[in-house]
């Protein structure tokens, strides 16, 4: 039962994540990375504002504080299917050390941590020469959203830069919208889907698959249609 003078904090609470989810919306529209940087790191204090208003709710409940949020290694590998004949020779990209972050109500968030990786490299023809272009990527802004305990389930918008070793190149983005354990439409194709996996508690645990498909925007590459999808191992499951 809540304490008539510990009602507001609820009532706070509920306008913040409120705001937390049109940030998000906001971010998946969003264009030109420094917007959507700005708009990251709004989120980033709006979650860490609604974390301190839990742990005020639960100090004024007289409850136990909550617990620490979960981080969690997540080596994982990304594959990329593109209509780009190029890009077929990309294999999958070595393990990544990302983490996955679950909030501490309930674990009913999760932020993504993606470092930069190399996704590959390419022998380009520029007039009359052959020129080697190392492609890189990184989670630039986003991978945050909710986490569903019961089911394993996770969704979020993601913007990953994708940069060339030939500078004149110039970068690209993807934004990945979402960036989900479910299915996604292909956009190689006018039928199809990706189909992610959910975070597995039984046969394989800690074993998860987030699928995303989206069109690269600006440099080099820009216009390119890419299928994307990130597996890997959860070294810690959240408390079910």
């Amino acid at each position: 039962m809540t304490r008539p003078e510990c009602a507001h904090f609820l009532v706070e609470i509920e306008q913040e994540e409120q705001v937390l989810q049109g940030l998000q919306e906001l971010l998946g529209e969003a264009s030109g990375t420094l917007g959507k940087q700005k708009i990251a790191g709004e989120i980033k204090k709006k979650q860490r504002h609604i974390e301190d208003l839990e742990d005020e709710f639960a100090s004024c409940q007289g409850l136990p504080p909550l617990p620490d949020p979960l981080t969690s290694p997540f080596p994982s590998s990304v594959s990329i299917n593109s209509d780009n004949p190029t890009f077929a020779a990309f294999a999958p990209a070595p393990a990544a050390n990302a983490t996955l972050t679950f909030s501490q109500r309930g674990y009913s968030s999760v932020q993504l941590a993606f470092p930069e990786i190399v996704v590959g490299t390419l022998e380009e023809r520029i007039l009359f020469l052959v020129v080697s272009n190392t492609i890189r990527s990184r989670l630039v802004s986003g991978g945050y959203g909710p986490f569903e305990l019961s089911t394993g389930h996770i969704d979020m918008t993601a913007v990953f830069s994708v940069s060339n070793s030939v500078a004149t190149f110039g970068d690209s983005e993807l934004h990945l919208v979402p960036l989900t354990t479910r299915s996604v439409a292909t956009s190689l194709s006018p039928v199809g889907s990706l189909f992610g996996s959910p975070l597995s508690r039984n046969t394989n645990p800690g074993a998860l698959v987030l699928v995303g498909s989206s069109l690269l925007t600006g440099g080099y590459y820009r216009g390119t249609r890419i299928d994307v999808t990130i597996s890997g191992l959860l070294a810690q499951l959240p408390p079910a």
